[in-house]
């Protein structure tokens, strides 16, 4: 976690702007976020006027259906997007 931090912090903006921090953000995330595993397929779709990444397993899907998980991330509605929380 230390580590993390100090990661973190080394990628921070001086620059107090939207876009800068947002920028920042996405650096931060792409640093810790680790690559996706290979028996797993992601699509992104629109419902709407919302953007949603879908992830399923890479094998026949059961005659009953997946399970669903529906994450909606944080952020105060100006930070993250769908590659931040990847």
């Amino acid at each position: 976690m230390q580590a993390f931090v100090a990661e973190s912090e080394r990628m921070q903006t001086p620059e107090s702007g939207l876009a800068a921090r947002r920028a920042a953000y996405e650096r931060i995330s792409r640093h810790s976020t680790p690559p996706r595993a290979e028996d797993v397929l992601m699509r992104d779709a629109c419902v709407g006027a919302i953007d949603v990444r879908v992830y399923c397993p890479a094998e026949d899907q059961p005659a009953a259906g997946w399970p669903v998980l529906l994450y909606l991330h944080g952020g105060g509605w100006n930070m993250g997007n769908l590659d931040t929380h990847d």
